[in-house]
């Protein structure tokens, strides 16, 4: 959890921002932030609040991750369990795309 929120820090690079978690990781996410904002604060140089959301929690249906975004909500960074399993697959499914496609044309070729 100490890099997806040190990840949302430096993507955003925003003097405040909002941090949503599920309400059982509510108090993990807390005890990070500060060492999270210290480590940011010793690479970027920059200062930032951090506010952890206590009252509106991801739903039941997250398995784990936060959302993260600014002071202002116009920047918004999912970086949950879910989210990063679509990109994943996302990128990957071309590549077994193409992959299905050289086997299904060797297995044709060699059946004749």
């Amino acid at each position: 959890m100490r890099a997806v929120i040190l990840e949302g820090l430096y993507n955003l690079l925003e003097p405040v921002v909002l941090i949503k978690a599920r309400k059982q990781d509510l108090p993990m996410v807390q005890s990070l932030v500060g060492e999270c904002l210290n480590s940011y604060k010793q690479q970027s140089g920059r200062d930032c609040k951090v506010v952890v959301d206590e009252s509106d929690f991801l739903g039941g249906d997250t398995s784990g991750g936060i959302i993260i975004q600014s002071g202002n909500g116009k920047i918004r960074m999912r970086s949950t369990l879910e989210t990063r399993l679509e990109n994943v697959a996302r990128e990957v499914l071309p590549s077994f795309q193409g992959l299905l496609v050289i086997v299904k044309t060797f297995f044709y070729s060699t059946k004749k």
